[in-house]
């Protein structure tokens, strides 16, 4: 059973060249956007509610009688993300009840973003002289349809048929599917989704291994960034199209689509999951070409340091990730005390995946203690940074790049440096066993 598994193993690492994985890669992508092509939007429309409890409920009674099509959510549920769910299409309509204004409720700034994107806003009757309804029947004159309660339910019927509209013309192939085969299809992107992001960590881990020579850095840069970017414009597409977001930060079960699969919320664990298996199978398979030669003690130590990893990564997400964050923040920040990153929002996930990659270009060079540390920092960095893969949020994207990049040189000097000290250290301990061991035998000898 073992050496059938050894085989196995073998053929999977032989397998995992960078042409394979390149065209793999390349090949789940596209059967992303086919798929999401052909399944089109939401069978189901989705209205965002803002009102209070007692007001929510009454107003989801009315819209379930009205269609048992029609998805209600709520600020309690999402509440950062509203004006991204718009944008792509996943909200088609925000209602408006008895909600507070911006005056007793600040924080609504994150749905006044999202007004202007949204199709259709409906502000009932009943409460247009309060708060919120008030607000936007003077800031959106224009587009707030003004709907009395007893006529709701039909409001909602129109609006439902609307957006079946909307869907056959956004369909490129004028094909409606059922809600059961949307979710199915939705599924099987996401599915491909996670594949995607195993596939593009397994082939830059796999190429900055097998580089070797520090010389090669910009090329394992290059490619860091334009797999990181390819896999980020095929989330968003796919997203687009389905009008389902494929990851999107903090957001309740039952917003993005990988919660079709389970309950996963916004897939950020599956992504990380998934990441560490291709980090696995790239460093694997770029040792097993290069032909490094791994003691069974450092084996046992990747085998013991592995789940280590991984609870220490969730540890840090969980505790002590402030305190990384707040590192960052500083090392973005300029002397004069504004941070000029941080008004682009810096993704610290997207700034740990740069940051743990570039390190692992000096892993087959390094000495034995240096090279195992530099193993388990990436993968932890790595790990903790993939999570971030596929967030709706191109600005951080492109803000955390260069930051992502600058870490990781400075992190792969740091090694660089580790090893040179651990190499030194290391013949002058050999030197002077040797030449203690040396005196002895003469000693002996002598004696004799």
């Amino acid at each position: 059973m073992i050496r059938r598994t050894s085989r196995f193993v073998d053929r999977i690492l032989d397998f995992s060249t960078a042409r394979n994985l390149s065209a793999l890669f390349f090949l789940f992508s596209l059967l992303m956007v086919s798929i999401s092509l052909v399944v089109g939007l939401n069978p189901h429309m989705r209205v965002y509610v803002l009102a209070s409890p007692e007001a929510t409920g009454k107003i989801s009674e009315i819209a379930h009688g009205a269609s048992p099509d029609i998805e209600i959510l709520t600020p309690e549920q999402e509440f950062n993300e509203v004006a991204t769910l718009v944008r792509l299409d996943s909200v088609y309509a925000i209602i408006i009840g008895d909600a507070p204004g911006s005056v007793n409720f600040p924080d609504l700034d994150f749905i006044r973003e999202a007004l202007p994107y949204s199709p259709y806003i409906v502000v009932l009757k009943d409460y247009v002289d309060y708060g919120l309804a008030r607000e936007v029947k003077l800031s959106f004159q224009d587009r707030a349809i003004l709907v009395e309660t007893a006529k709701f339910g039909e409001q909602l019927c129109t609006l439902f048929q609307d957006y079946q509209g909307y869907r056959l013309s956004k369909s490129l192939f004028k094909w409606l599917p059922d809600y059961g085969t949307y979710v199915l299809a939705v599924r099987t992107v996401v599915a491909s989704s996670l594949l995607l992001v195993f596939l593009q960590i397994g082939l830059i881990s796999y190429i900055a291994v097998r580089a070797r020579d520090i010389n090669q850095l910009p090329k394992v840069i290059l490619i860091a960034v334009a797999t990181f970017l390819y896999a980020q414009i095929t989330f968003t597409t796919c997203s687009t199209i389905i009008g389902m977001p494929l990851g999107l930060h903090a957001s309740a079960p039952g917003v993005a689509a990988p919660s079709l699969l389970g309950p996963f919320r916004e897939g950020a664990s599956l992504r990380a999951v998934f990441s560490s298996a291709g980090f696995a199978l790239g460093i694997g398979s770029a040792l097993k070409h290069v032909g490094l030669k791994i003691n069974k003690r450092d084996v046992v130590i990747g085998i013991i340091g592995a789940p280590i990893v991984a609870i220490l990564g969730l540890l840090v997400l969980r505790y002590w990730a402030y305190v990384w964050f707040s590192i960052v923040y500083l090392f973005c920040s300029i002397p004069f005390g504004r941070s000029v990153m941080a008004a682009f929002m810096v993704s610290r996930g997207i700034l740990n995946y740069f940051t743990g990659v570039l390190p692992l270009i000096i892993l087959t060079k390094a000495e034995k203690v240096t090279r195992t540390l530099v193993f388990l920092t990436s993968a932890l960095l790595i790990f903790t940074g993939s999570m971030r893969i596929g967030d709706l949020l191109p600005y951080q994207t492109y803000a955390s790049v260069i930051p992502g990049i600058l870490l990781g040189l400075g992190l792969t000097g740091l090694f660089m440096a580790m090893s040179y000290v651990e190499g030194v250290v290391g013949k002058l301990v050999f030197s002077y066993v040797r030449n203690a061991f040396n005196f002895k035998t003469r000693k002996c000898n002598s004696s004799k």
